[in-house]
């Protein structure tokens, strides 16, 4: 190379040196960040629709119960207990009650106590006006025969005839022994069968005394008679109005109608407790006679509890047999799932294997790129200065081969011997 171009050429490279860099590696970008989305555990539902009590399936159920506690996606349902113990069936409280005042009751009465035995027997039948009126009316019966005994005992013919017609109402099919019964036992009794020509009307309102009329199923004497607010028409005498809904505590009364006038049932409105809605909603789930039955009744299960997901529990021919349900909002086809029999080595978690939400690869919104911010202001960027000294030097490098080539003596060549003077060359110039 001509020693001419060698310092050109040098400056360009020294200059490229410094600028590639700037240009080459521009500042870096934050690094992508994922948002995480945090884990939402399903609320599970346990609900045991055997009514028996079986020990086994209630152990299953509080297995399943445990295991839920630690499970990564599901959870236990808060409301567990009343779905899957053993149901303490208050109506049997109540009817085991009413029994031990008629017991009581007959005591008295064959001790000639006939004033105790007929207060036994009231308070009896008071038992039976919060229990179902279909598991009511038998007992009922019998409490109104015996107080119409106690009654007639205590000359008190008028009443003892109308309990004697309440017993028949309740029980028509009900017989007597006409031959250990006492001959004016039988002669009022049969009497009562006659029913009173005159007739009335009940209107039944709240216990409290207010005007508000009470909703719910009507039932007068063991029969279903509509849905109030309304009033009835009945014969004139003794009768028994027990008022029932889903959502509400049975509630009954004892009244006396009076002929061509309208009589005042004071019933509770009370509603029924969350603990007795779940299991009336579970014993009509155990008790569906048909598919589209049940499924209409854990819908109501459902709707009560707040749950969208169950594992539903029951026995068939001895053997543990499990299920699920899920919700229409699921993510999942909803509606039960089909029936697996339990093995011997199955564990409590594989009876929730349906319920178990789909696996996400990623979690949702996903990998977010950050667009970077730069505020810096133009002079003080690398880059822009970088631009400058290589524009600058690309140019200086131009200009001197131009020049160099328009006048090629105008830069002569190094003499290596410059500064040493010969007495020749001094003559020759």
């Amino acid at each position: 190379m001509h020693r001419r171009t060698l310092t050109p050429v040098c400056v360009l490279v020294a200059v490229l040196q410094i600028a590639t860099p700037a240009l080459a590696q521009p500042e870096p970008a934050p690094a992508p960040t994922r948002v995480a989305s945090p884990v939402v555990r399903r609320p599970v539902a346990i609900v045991n629709l055997d009514l028996t009590g079986n020990q086994d399936v209630i152990d299953l159920a509080t297995d399943i119960g445990r295991a839920l506690e630690t499970h990564a996606a599901l959870r236990p349902l808060g409301l567990l207990a009343p779905l899957y113990e053993r149901i303490d069936d208050p109506d049997a409280n109540q009817i085991d009650r009413a029994r031990k005042k008629e017991s009581e009751a007959l005591i008295e009465l064959a001790n000639g106590n006939f004033e105790n035995a007929a207060r036994l027997a009231k308070e009896g039948q008071g038992e039976l006006w919060s229990v179902t009126p279909t598991q009511a009316v038998a007992l009922y019966a019998e409490l109104a025969f015996v107080r119409g005994k106690a009654l007639l005992g205590d000359a008190k013919a008028k009443e003892a005839r109308e309990s004697f017609s309440l017993s028949q109402r309740l029980d028509p099919g009900r017989a007597i022994d006409r031959a250990r019964e006492p001959p004016d036992v039988v002669a009022v009794y049969d009497a009562a069968k006659v029913a009173p020509a005159s007739s009335g009307r009940i209107a039944i309102v709240n216990f409290l005394g207010s005007e508000k009329k009470v909703s719910g199923t009507v039932w007068i004497d063991g029969s279903e008679k509509g849905f109030a607010p309304n009033e009835y028409v009945v014969t004139a005498g003794l009768h028994v109005v027990w008022v029932t809904d889903r959502d509400r505590a049975t509630s009954g009364t004892e009244i006396v109608v009076t002929p061509n006038g309208t009589t005042i049932a004071s019933v509770p409105e009370q509603s029924a407790s969350l603990t007795l809605q779940l299991q009336r909603a579970r014993q009509e789930l155990a008790r569906a006679p048909d598919d589209g039955a049940k499924i209409v009744a854990m819908k109501r299960l459902a709707k009560i509890s707040g749950v969208k997901d169950a594992a539903v529990l029951s026995l068939a021919s001895g053997k543990l047999v499990y299920q699920t349900w899920r919700s229409d909002d699921a993510d999942r086809a909803p509606g039960f799932s089909p029936k697996h029999e339990r093995g011997p080595r199955d564990q409590p978690v594989k009876v929730l294997e349906d319920l178990v939400p789909p696996q996400i690869e990623e979690d949702p919104p996903g990998v977010v790129f950050p667009i970077p911010i730069d505020d810096k202001h133009w002079y003080q960027k690398p880059s822009y200065w970088a631009g400058i000294a290589f524009g600058a030097s690309l140019a200086a490098v131009g200009a001197y081969f131009v020049i160099s080539s328009l006048l090629p003596d105008t830069f002569g060549g190094f003499d290596t011997n410059v500064g040493i003077s010969k007495p020749e060359d001094r003559l020759t110039r």
